[in-house]
């Protein structure tokens, strides 16, 4: 889940269109859940992390994501949705 800097964030995008299948329910939670495991395990501010998330669908676990996003926002974390 790791890339080195704004190229590696592109690569890793163009990447993913390879591999990618759309498909609902559209989750979010799952993965935020994940990205605030990596973000607070972090103590010394010398990573950033930024989460580019594809998706085709409505949110389907609206109270569960901005549960997450909440605790998330107190941490080196950006998220991307396109």
């Amino acid at each position: 889940p790791f890339v080195n800097g704004v190229n590696g964030i592109l690569q890793a995008y163009a990447a993913s269109f390879a591999r990618l299948t759309l498909s609902g329910p559209t989750n979010f939670a799952p993965i935020l859940e994940r990205m605030h495991a990596l973000a607070s395990a972090v103590r010394d501010a010398s990573k950033y992390f930024v989460l580019v998330m594809l998706t085709d669908g409505v949110i389907t676990d609206m109270p569960a994501t901005v549960a997450v996003l909440k605790r998330l926002a107190d941490l080196p974390v950006s998220i991307i949705i396109v």
